[in-house]
Formats: C-alpha cells, sequence, structure tokens
C-alpha cells in the first residue's frame, strides 16, 4: 500500500509546465514548488525504506503543498495506532468540487430511482476514479 501511495504521489509531483528543472522517477517536469522525496527525507523514490509513518506525513506535505490539487483523508487508525490514510489527486477543478463527486458516485452506486436521463447525466458530469 505504502508503495502505491508513494507511486501516487510521484505522480502527483509531475506537472505540465514547461521549463521547470526538478528530476524525478518518470519521464516527466516537475514543479519546483512541489517538495520531492528527496527534498522531505533526503532520499529519491525507492533508495530507502520509507517508514508509514514517514510516508503518511509526506503525503501530507504535498497536500499542504498543493490543496487545490489533493487531499489527504484519514479513514481509521492502526492496531498500533497509526493513521491509515489515502489521498484523492485531481484537477483544480475536481478536487473544487469533490463532495459532488462523492455524492454522483453514490447515487450511481445504487441507481434505483433515477431515470435513464438522470444517470446519464450523472456519468456525464463524474469523472473516472
Amino acid at each position: 500500500m505504502i508503495r502505491s501511495i508513494l507511486t501516487a504521489a510521484a505522480l502527483f509531483t509531475a506537472a505540465s509546465a514547461s521549463g521547470l528543472a526538478q528530476t524525478g522517477p518518470f519521464d516527466a517536469t516537475y514543479d519546483t514548488q512541489i517538495p520531492s522525496m528527496r527534498d522531505e527525507k533526503g532520499y529519491g523514490f525507492g533508495e530507502e525504506i520509507t517508514p508509514p509513518v514517514e510516508a503518511v506525513d509526506y503525503l501530507y506535505t504535498l497536500a499542504e503543498a498543493a490543496p487545490e490539487r489533493m487531499r489527504v483523508f484519514e479513514y481509521a487508525r492502526s492496531w498500533e495506532g497509526r493513521p491509515l490514510v489515502y489521498a484523492v489527486i485531481g484537477s483544480p477543478e475536481n478536487i473544487a468540487r469533490l463532495d459532488a463527486i462523492q455524492a454522483n458516485l453514490r447515487q450511481l452506486a445504487n441507481p434505483s430511482g433515477l431515470d435513464e436521463a438522470s444517470r446519464e447525466a450523472l456519468i456525464a458530469d463524474t469523472p473516472a476514479v
């Protein structure tokens, strides 16, 4: 799970802006305003094992650096009391309407009572997740 979270975090740091010099694990340009794993932990992805608490801390660091593109949610605690989290990464437009997207997904999960036109409108308005 931590590996997939860190992969998502690495993908999150990729930016479409040109001329950014920060390097990363993928063939992409990176936003220098987003702290890299090396900036935060002193090593790059895959170079060392990251303890779970530090991986979670890094996700919160990413969310603080770009709150318009990422949110972190705690959904439970481990038996050791550590937070278990997931990250939602998306366009600023989708993050701004995250509550509406979640409501749409709930309706689509149980579409009984919705006519075909309403279902199609929800599908058209809801990004793939």
